[in-house]
């Protein structure tokens, strides 16, 4: 009797080793996602207020929907405007396959160049994996504040 709660007692606590261990890992692979995900949007951000279009269009998914477009309207935009990128906000929100999303409220303002409304926008980014790495595949803005 006295051996048989000693060898509950011991699966008992293996289990609850094991079951930290997976919560525990599984916590460290979305951190490690969230951080991988917040890496592209802050290069992302750090291009455009550099103008640095290889690096922009480097952050986005070759496959995108909108790349072409988004290329063209970016080259537009670095020759007439100076804007500044700013992150507030970042929360990851879910992973399914090689497609991630996060929520991300960041503003922009401008430095010089044409009339521009500054803004704040609340947004969930879309990404897909392309080669192994993480890039941007889509953005839905949510809200538009101006400032």
């Amino acid at each position: 009797m006295i051996f048989g709660n000693i060898f509950k007692r011991f699966w008992v606590s293996l289990s609850l080793l094991t079951l930290c261990g997976l919560v525990l890992c599984g916590c460290t692979e979305r951190k490690d996602l969230e951080t991988a995900l917040y890496a592209v949007v802050l290069e992302n951000l750090r291009a455009a207020t550099e103008e640095d279009i290889d690096a922009y269009v480097d952050t986005m998914h070759s496959d995108a929907p909108t790349y072409q477009q988004t290329q063209q309207l970016t080259k537009q935009v670095f020759a007439t405007h100076d804007l500044k990128y700013e992150t507030h906000v970042f929360r990851y929100v879910e992973q399914d396959g090689d497609y991630a999303i996060a929520r991300l409220e960041f503003s922009t303002t401008r430095i010089a160049g044409p009339e521009f409304k500054d803004n704040r926008l609340d947004t969930f980014h879309i990404f897909c994996k392309e080669n192994g790495q993480w890039k941007i595949w889509s953005q839905v803005t949510l809200t538009v504040k101006y400032l």
